[in-house]
């Protein structure tokens, strides 16, 4: 959990170390609920730091070995994927509409935290503060 508080906080090198073992620690411990979250947080940290093409390779592996697409982080999965078309530089469009997606999982599963991230990042996206750089 550290190294989605480091994400937050900008210690991304740091934060990739952290969520990268927590991954393995995860999945080698038979404890693998939290892998798309971290998967999802270490995407955009990798994107945040320039790595686009390495960020969206991992989210298309998590997803391609997701079976039920039914995870209960699936819809932060997605918000997670939607900010790293962003970062990617994909249009306002293709970003709203992963977004929308997102937000329909959340409410399918009645995750009101992962409504309310949903509804900060487009909020972020179509607005960015002056003098700050959007998520």
């Amino acid at each position: 959990m550290e190294g989605i508080g480091l994400a937050r906080h900008r210690n991304l090198g740091l934060a990739e170390d952290l969520l990268r073992r927590g991954i393995n620690l995860c999945n080698i411990s038979n404890f693998g609920q939290f892998v798309p979250w971290f998967t999802g947080v270490l995407a955009t940290v990798l994107a945040r730091l320039g790595r686009l093409r390495e960020a969206g390779a991992l989210l298309d592996a998590y997803r391609a070995s997701d079976t039920n697409h039914e995870t209960w982080c699936t819809a932060e999965l997605l918000r997670q994927h939607a900010i790293v078309e962003h970062l990617s530089g994909a249009s306002s469009a293709i970003v709203i509409e992963s977004l929308d997606k997102a937000a329909a999982m959340a409410m399918r599963q009645g995750a009101r935290a992962w409504s309310t991230a949903i509804a900060e990042t487009r909020r972020q996206i179509l607005a960015p503060r002056p003098g700050r750089a959007a998520l």
